[in-house]
């Protein structure tokens, strides 16, 4: 605990040894009322108090989606070279390479709910239970949607930049041709930047909120991360340290960073999406 908390001249716990030490009921944070330290805290003390569960539901999802995806691809593979080297199951357009590349998706979207899922109930006080999870899992449709939304701006931004590449000479031109457009791709990296941080909340609002589709729930994220956006940089940056540390650790160590990782983002989702102040606790510490 901090100086102030262990010296007992306090009349309680401050924020964050509250969130540190669990002493703190159910989400106590809001959007104008949390810390840095005091997320990383919380994320740490609900890992560790249920980290059999998340380790085994991150690991889980981890050896699924990617197991399915190299074994897959190895499998196509396969296929590809006894059909003959000038066979269609070569090219990525191929029906079933299609096919296998939605179904990864699907896959991956499957996971991802369930990882969330839990550890909003994690972080929340709550006991995960597998009828809220299966309640979540009913949203596929609207995350697959947000997927196939998020794909389509990607596509458009890469189509602008190589228009304007062939527009300047295409390879006939270089390196005219490409400087150009590499320029306008750094020079828009802040735009970019500050559309991601709006819209990274979007499906964990699908899944705390019933009433939203895939698009009102892109606004809600926009909305809980308007005003904030240096602090959600912040905290996506740690969030990325935290998973490098893991994967550091011959990939293994993901199957502890990722959870740590994943509740902390969700715990700032939570304190930014609550904007009812709980009763302030004697010294609160520092904000972000």
């Amino acid at each position: 605990m901090c100086t102030d908390c262990w010296s007992g001249d306090a009349s309680g716990l401050c924020l964050t040894c509250a969130s540190r030490t669990g002493a703190a009921p159910g989400f106590a944070y809001t959007r104008d009322h949390f810390t840095l330290d005091g997320l990383l805290n919380l994320s740490l003390s609900r890992w560790k108090a249920n980290w059999q569960l998340l380790t085994l539901a991150f690991g889980a999802a981890f050896a699924v989606s990617y197991g399915v995806s190299l074994g897959g691809e190895w499998v196509l593979e396969l296929v590809a070279d006894s059909m003959g080297p000038d066979s269609g199951w070569h090219s990525p357009l191929h029906p079933v390479r299609l096919a296998f590349q939605i179904f990864i998706t699907v896959l991956g979207v499957l996971t991802q709910i369930v990882v969330l899922s839990l550890s909003l109930d994690v972080l929340c006080g709550e006991k995960p239970t597998l009828p809220r999870v299966l309640e979540r899992l009913r949203r596929i449709p609207d995350c697959l949607l947000q997927v196939l939304v998020t794909y389509a701006v990607l596509f458009l931004d890469f189509g602008l930049h190589f228009g304007l590449f062939l527009a300047l000479g295409g390879m006939s031109s270089l390196p005219g041709s490409i400087t150009i457009p590499l320029a306008v791709f750094v020079v828009l990296l802040p735009a970019r930047a500050y559309v991601a941080l709006g819209v990274m909340f979007a499906t964990l609002a699908l899944l705390v909120d019933s009433e939203l589709n895939a698009f009102s729930a892109f606004a809600r994220s926009w909305r809980v991360v308007a005003g904030h956006r240096l602090q959600a940089l912040g905290v996506t940056f740690v969030c990325a340290l935290i998973i490098l540390v893991g994967a550091l650790a011959c990939c293994v160590g993901v199957i502890v960073s990722g959870p740590i990782a994943t509740l902390m983002y969700c715990a700032l989702f939570l304190a930014l999406d609550n904007r009812e102040r709980k009763p302030a606790l004697p010294h609160e510490g520092w904000h972000v």
